[in-house]
């Protein structure tokens, strides 16, 4: 969003972030919230299978490392 902001017009002068387009959103990450757990643990896995190291599938345990890693808010450059 820094680079293009909800207002954003495109060269023709219409909105950027219309249609299909949408402007993204900050999102707080919920380490209670399983919905965003069951993200982190496919994403991860999907990586540890391409790097061939092993995956991790207890969800108590991916969530017990998530709340280790600092929680540090997003800031625009």
């Amino acid at each position: 969003m820094a680079i293009f902001p909800k207002d954003h017009l495109d060269s023709h002068g219409m909105p950027f972030w219309s249609g299909p387009k949408r402007a993204p959103d900050h999102v707080t990450f919920d380490a209670s919230d399983d919905s965003q757990i069951a993200f982190i643990e496919s994403m991860a896995n999907l990586i540890a299978f391409n790097l061939g190291i092993p995956e991790v599938r207890d969800r108590k345990a991916i969530r017990e490392m998530v709340l280790k890693v600092p929680n540090t808010p997003y800031v625009p450059k």
